[in-house]
């Protein structure tokens, strides 16, 4: 199997994409905030959320409460004087989550991370023993056929909060992981042995993982922390050709600001740590608390990773 891979992706090919999402009037304000979030790690502009209001100009909606050849008055009353008794459920008010309720449970959340063992180290590990070489192997090859059609992504940071809405600046090809990445994703056993180096209780946060190629000089992802509902992440190192004495396409982590605002790394000063996980390795950090980076590529070899995100609980 060859070491050189090149990612044909669609590299300056600019597409204008308008998304409208339509949510559940009874999605929490974690859900919207995090399919906010989603959009614009993504790049997209994420306007204003019209809210539910916005569903009655939609003619599909037009003209409820009446019948063709009735008053509306006479539907809210039948013929012998008696109104409809609404039960239980329908009098009784559905409190959405206000957002002190939302900060409150993630607050919970975020301190039984940092007193798991992954925390007190600091905030990541490095495992070789969570995903099996027979596992690896397998992804190996997975990622280098995915590779083929993998998508370049290109951008600047776009700051919103110094924390997880913000967009980290990235030059990096991406793709969708297939069969075998989904095994080792929803594997029970990968899951409880990084339930317990995180002290918490994890479950995938999607169906399915990612690759990242790091494979064109000057490839990287800015200081950032991974979005909300990706609390932990497991990347897996799955081919390096890059010098040893050469960290570009590597992993780097500010442990010494573990659960702080990005505003301290971008002000730089902060000492970060290079992450070293040879192929095979797999790094797990808690991404959502943990800032940290992939240091741009340099002129020879490439990186590509296996990556897969986790929300605790």
């Amino acid at each position: 199997m060859t070491d050189d891979i090149d990612v044909q992706g669609d590299e300056g090919r600019e597409r204008d994409v308008t998304a409208l999402v339509v949510l559940r009037p009874t999605a929490t304000v974690d859900a919207v905030e995090l399919v906010a979030a989603e959009f614009r790690r993504l790049g997209f502009e994420v306007g204003p959320f019209l809210g539910i209001a916005a569903r009655r100009d939609d003619p599909r909606h037009r003209g409820r409460g009446r019948r063709r050849g009735h008053r509306a008055s006479d539907l809210r009353a039948r013929s012998d004087g008696r109104r409809r008794r609404r039960s239980h459920r329908d009098r009784t008010t559905r409190r959405a989550p206000r957002r002190s309720d939302v900060v409150s449970v993630s607050a919970r959340v975020d301190q039984r991370l940092l007193d798991g063992p992954v925390g007190q180290a600091g905030g990541l590990v490095v495992l070789d023993d969570v995903v099996s070489p027979a596992e690896v192997r397998q992804l190996r090859r997975e990622a280098l056929d995915v590779g083929r059609t993998a998508e370049r992504h290109l951008g600047p940071t776009k700051r919103v909060d110094a924390g997880r809405f913000d967009v980290p600046g990235r030059a990096l090809g991406s793709g969708p992981g297939g069969p075998s990445q989904d095994r080792t994703y929803h594997s029970t056993r990968v899951i409880s042995q990084l339930s317990t180096w995180c002290g918490t209780r994890l479950a995938p946060t999607g169906g399915r993982g990612t690759y990242s190629y790091y494979t064109r000089p000057g490839d990287h992802l800015d200081a950032h922390v991974d979005i909300r509902g990706c609390d932990v992440t497991l990347i897996t190192v799955l081919h390096d050709s890059t010098p040893a004495d050469d960290h570009g396409g590597s992993l780097v982590a500010w442990t010494g600001e573990l659960g702080s605002s990005l505003d301290a790394v971008r002000r730089g000063g902060v000492p970060a740590s290079v992450v070293e996980a040879p192929v095979g390795a797999s790094v797990l950090l808690l991404g959502g608390l943990l800032p940290h980076a992939v240091l741009p590529l340099g002129s020879d070899g490439g990186r590509v990773v296996s990556a897969l995100g986790y929300a605790a609980s």
